[in-house]
């Protein structure tokens, strides 16, 4: 884990993504208590696919098995609204794109 956060912290996000705030990053101090992991096995919106859940399970049962980490159920804060939003403006942009395409015109 240790090895995973420094690759990660090393390379300054900040950097490369302008949605990451410029804050100092520091491994923190994995010794003093477990790491937390959330699993969220479904959105409540749009079911995984059987291959996804199997995948699902087999890491939380890893994680579980792991005296370093606590496992968690995530369960998202109004996931279907967000969902909703997010269809809207992709449609949205989609349909701009369809119907403005140059393309269009061939048919």
């Amino acid at each position: 884990m240790r090895l995973f956060l420094e690759a990660v912290l090393g390379a300054n996000p900040a950097l490369r993504d302008p949605d990451a705030l410029p804050i100092p990053l520091r491994v923190p101090d994995l010794t003093q208590k477990k790491l937390r992991v959330g699993i969220m096995m479904h959105d409540g919106v749009v079911m995984p696919h059987p291959p996804t859940i199997r995948a699902l399970k087999l890491a939380k049962a890893k994680l579980e098995a792991s005296s370093e980490v606590e496992v968690v159920d995530y369960t998202p804060y109004d996931h279907d609204r967000g969902y909703s939003i997010i269809v809207r403006s992709v449609s949205v942009d989609l349909i701009d794109v369809t119907h403005n395409c140059p393309a269009r015109a061939l048919l």
